[in-house]
């Protein structure tokens, strides 16, 4: 991917690619990876709601207590900025409801 990458020049290409690549890290448990994929893209965009939902899940998988925490602001800004018919939107707002809350 990061060869396809670097000679790519569509930029919504390459935010597919990038997304893609980000739900494989957290689908092969790499979310340290997964959350530096992340990161990049919302560098670029930071109120992508894929974005968003799979930085959320990549810290509340990663089992650390303080990316939990932080895995929640996530989930929080994508159920605020996602569009009503996301169809991540139920589940992250699911998620949301079954994490304690921070204190």
């Amino acid at each position: 991917m990061r060869e396809y990458l670097s000679v790519e020049t569509d930029p919504e290409k390459k935010l597919k690619t990038r997304l893609s690549a980000g739900k494989m890290l957290i689908d092969t448990l790499n979310w340290k990876k997964a959350v530096a994929e992340y990161k990049k893209i919302l560098e670029e965009n930071p109120n992508h709601p894929d974005a968003l939902f799979g930085m959320g899940t990549a810290l509340a998988q990663s089992g650390q207590t303080d990316d939990f925490r932080e895995a929640r602001s996530y989930f929080e800004r994508f159920v605020n900025e996602a569009p009503a018919d996301h169809p991540s939107k139920a589940v992250a707002q699911e998620i949301l409801d079954s994490m304690p809350k921070s204190k």
